[in-house]
């Protein structure tokens, strides 16, 4: 972490105007079904009225521009600050490559010093530029609707996290295999990366003594090394966002059965079970957000542990 550390403090003003943006957002977002809900009620309530639904449309306009000024001002404010991460740490890997005697080079080969360079250091920036908002954003805006939702009702809201711990589970083994299988990709596409570099280098020796089909297959066989290792990197990514969706989905179907119930006791009012389903609709985005961000932190730091190495 050494090797980020001194730009987070560089850029430290930038990335707390940024992260207050971020609470801003997150705060107006939760606003919005509670507009909702008033709506619903005097609706429910047959006092209908056009000023008042004017108002409360106009409002959620208002609310929806509020957000897009503050959301454009933290990604440029948090990502901007991920470019510059980026640049600094390829200059500075650049730089200390240059350093380095010839006995390095002898032992490493120049093409998994390229995909430091290129392919590493772009998943650190993934990992501590959209990783740090996606995180941020998680755990405000997670933290605030779930206290909304019980605040609305206690025993509605434990029931629709009932399949939720099945979930973290799922996502804690799948982020295990996430961190192993990008490390044994990235070496794969190192030694790509070599073998492609040493063959443009003496082509004119592949041509004299005609080897070039020989380069060919050799050419051909690391490439389905590679394709083989990132697919396995692929198949556990794309299992994240449909088992999110499905435990979310079981989540509705229980608010819908209890929520519904509680609507015909009169317990919640129709608005506060409109609004609770929003409200976890909204709390679907942190959940999903868990895994995508995983899925960038275990890239993120396996590169990061390789360019620190090197």
């Amino acid at each position: 972490m050494k090797l980020i550390l001194p730009y987070f403090r560089k850029n430290l003003p930038k990335i707390l105007l940024g992260l207050l943006a971020v609470i801003i957002v997150d705060a107006v977002q939760v606003l919005i079904p509670q507009v909702v809900k008033r709506v619903i009620d005097i609706l429910a309530q047959g006092s209908f009225d056009n000023t008042v639904l004017i108002r409360q449309c106009l409002l959620v306009i208002f609310l929806g521009f509020v957000m897009a000024a503050l959301r454009f001002g933290w990604r440029w404010l948090l990502m901007g600050n991920a470019r510059f991460l980026e640049r600094g740490i390829r200059d500075e890997l650049f730089s200390h490559i240059l350093e380095l005697d010839m006995a390095f080079y002898d032992k490493k080969k120049t093409g998994d010093i390229m995909a430091h360079a290129t392919s590493d250091i772009n998943h650190i920036r993934m990992a501590f530029g959209i990783g740090f908002i996606v995180l941020a954003d998680a755990m405000v805006l997670g933290t605030t609707t779930f206290l909304i939702m019980l605040w609305t009702n206690v025993k509605l809201t434990l029931l629709a996290m009932l399949p939720m711990p099945f979930l973290i589970l799922f996502i804690r083994y799948l982020g295990k295999r996430m961190h192993s299988l990008h490390r044994t990709a990235q070496e794969s596409y190192s030694s790509l990366t070599e073998l492609i570099r040493e063959s443009f280098f003496g082509i004119r020796v592949l041509k004299v003594f005609n080897f070039e089909e020989l380069i060919s297959e050799k050419v051909c066989l690391f490439a389905r090394d590679y394709f083989g290792k990132n697919l396995k990197r692929s198949i556990v990514s794309a299992l994240l966002r449909p088992l999110m969706n499905f435990f979310f989905h079981l989540s509705t179907l229980i608010v819908l059965f209890y929520g519904g119930a509680l609507v015909i006791r009169e317990a919640v009012s129709p608005g506060e079970l409109v609004a609770f389903i929003q409200y976890l609709g909204i709390l679907s985005w942190p959940i999903i957000a868990i895994g995508w961000m995983t899925n960038l932190f275990q890239r993120g730091l396996a590169s990061l542990k390789r360019v620190q190495t090197l």
